[in-house]
């Protein structure tokens, strides 16, 4: 059935027609002889069916149908359109057609409204008037559901009609929401008949109401959706029941992931599906990624109840019908990025550092809320780089949640160490031994384990009571011993915090290197001898009466 909207219309007639659908409870014109009666049909099952069955026991989707007791002794003439309500309990059933194997979307929904369209003497076929663009046919929900009202009108100019037989007007197709065992009425109301004067035609009322007795729970369907990576997946509708029947399975779940593919003859089981694989370069549907699409779930119990889950566009149907089940899923790859942080000063009440680079693969980071994990606000807004400080030293697990433009959020997480300030460390080469007279050097490296601080000064103390101070953090000094000894050399490093680390090393000194016993005693030694070698060759020479000889002076 075509439906077409009422705005572009601007028949009187038309006009006529909708009053009652905006005012139920129009006050008719006296009723003349004769009087035909719009009756309701409890089991409609088709669009010529025009047998009036007062009761049904629907345990799946059935109709409710409006015919109108015309006939060739007592025909209604000069009809340019009509209209009809349907009452019911809204807690029970909701009106919507099962998916029609003709519809142009695979597994979408056939026509809620179906219109008479008999082709015997005396009927008329307003289905085909419709489809012709003769006419128009149109429905009515009011909020809050519990009646429907159904009108159809042709265009102008009017070619009217006289029906002279028993004729269904339309029907009304309706899904099962709960059981009862108490039969439901469906009562007929707001029926009016109007002529191509916009008059509305006298005679013309409800008729006959019927009950429908609901025994039949319909299947319920529950589904879970979890994102595994990227633009994929999985899905999970184990949690489906029937409270008096089964879903089979395989065979009863019907899934359509909103991109324009579906899995109808698949299990409950896991299922996964990749966004990516089907959107390449764009979706089946025409959307684009990233982006929000809704996945659908439809189950069928063993008697046949279920409900649409998509109309004849692949459009979601969003009503309260159990079968099934609609979830709005963000396909879209989350922000992500690192933490880096630095601690500028001691604790308590230092400030730490903290810096991220965001990103995000398929479209930008729109916000960001950092949480430093101590207890204090989070700080929200989009800010990159930010300061916080600490009472006490500890771990803190530093949180970074990253919003993109489409929704998609992430966590980026870091531990902030909060350090307590800590003594340089120091490290003295020194040699254990040197002579007295002689330099003697060491090696200093210092440096400090704080973030914030860095060593300024070495001073070296000796052991002789001689101090040096070095600049910076590392150095060459040396020093020369008078005496010999055992020296301590204590070096204390110092930082721009002023914390200090002390080491000290052991130097043995020896005194000064000189000339040794056996040279010595070789060099006295010497003119001793030759001074003696002398005296012998001279006593010799006196006893052999030689005269004596006398040595030369130095």
């Amino acid at each position: 059935m075509a439906l077409v909207d009422t705005k572009i219309i601007t028949s009187a007639f038309i006009i006529i027609l909708m009053i009652v659908i905006v005012s139920p409870g129009l006050v008719r014109p006296a009723i003349a002889a004769p009087v035909w009666t719009v009756d309701l049909d409890a089991h409609n099952t088709s669009a010529t069916d025009v047998l009036v069955q007062q009761s049904y026991r629907p345990n799946s989707t059935f109709s409710v149908g409006a015919i109108v007791n015309a006939s060739a002794i007592n025909p209604i003439s000069n009809i340019a359109g009509w209209q009809f309500g349907i009452n019911y309990n809204s807690t029970l059933v909701v009106p919507q057609a099962d998916p029609d194997p003709l519809s142009s979307y695979p597994d979408g929904s056939g026509s809620m409204i179906t219109l008479g369209a008999q082709g015997t003497f005396g009927t008329y076929n307003w289905a085909n008037a419709v489809a012709g663009g003769q006419a128009f046919s149109q429905f009515h929900i009011p909020p809050g559901g519990g009646t429907i009202f159904v009108f159809f009108a042709f265009f102008p100019p009017v070619t009217p009609v006289t029906l002279r037989a028993k004729t269904l007007l339309g029907s009304v197709t309706f899904e099962l929401l709960n059981k009862t065992i108490t039969p439901q009425a469906f009562t007929v109301s707001d029926v009016l008949f109007g002529d191509p004067n916009a008059q509305p035609i006298p005679g013309v009322i409800a008729g006959n109401n019927v009950t429908e007795t609901i025994l039949n729970d319909p299947p319920h369907a529950r589904f879970t959706l979890t994102h595994i990576s990227g633009y994929s997946f999985t899905t999970d509708g184990i949690a489906s029941s029937d409270s008096d029947g089964t879903i089979a399975d395989p065979g009863g779940y019907y899934w359509d992931w909103g991109d324009g593919t579906q899995n109808l003859t698949a299990s409950s089981l896991i299922l996964v599906h990749d966004y990516k694989v089907t959107c390449n370069p764009a979706c089946p549907n025409g959307a684009t990624l990233p982006g929000v699409f809704m996945v659908t779930l439809r189950v069928v119990d063993d008697k046949g109840a279920t409900g649409s889950a998509r109309d004849g566009q692949g459009g979601a149907i969003v009503n309260a019908q159990p079968s099934h089940r609609i979830q709005s899923i963000l396909v879209d790859n989350p922000p992500g990025g690192t933490i880096a942080y630095a601690q500028t000063g001691p604790t308590p009440n230092a400030n730490v550092d903290f810096t991220s680079n965001p990103t995000d693969p398929d479209g930008t980071v729109a916000s960001t809320i950092w949480n430093f994990g101590d207890g204090s606000p989070r700080i929200s807004g989009n800010t990159t780089a930010i300061s916080h400080t600490y009472a006490t030293v500890g771990n803190y697990i530093v949180t970074l949640t990253l919003t993109d433009n489409l929704g998609a959020a992430a966590n980026v997480t870091q531990t902030a160490q909060v350090l307590a300030p800590r003594p340089p460390s120091v490290i003295v080469t020194a040699p254990t031994t040197g002579n007295a007279g002689t330099s003697i050097s060491i090696t200093v490296n210092a440096s400090s384990p704080n973030p914030w601080s860095s060593v300024t000064t070495l001073k070296i103390e000796w052991g002789d009571g001689k101090i040096d101070t070095v600049t910076g953090a590392s150095g060459t000094p040396s020093h020369s011993y008078s005496q010999a000894g055992t020296y301590t050399v204590t070096v204390t490093a110092t930082d721009n915090s002023g914390n200090t680390t002390m080491k000290q090393s052991t130097i043995i000194v020896s005194p000064a290197p000189g000339l040794s016993t056996s040279l010595l005693l070789a060099l006295v030694a010497i003119p001793i001898v030759a001074i003696a070698a002398f005296a012998i060759i001279l006593l010799q020479r006196r006893k052999r009466g030689a005269t004596p000889v006398k040595p030369n002076n130095p």
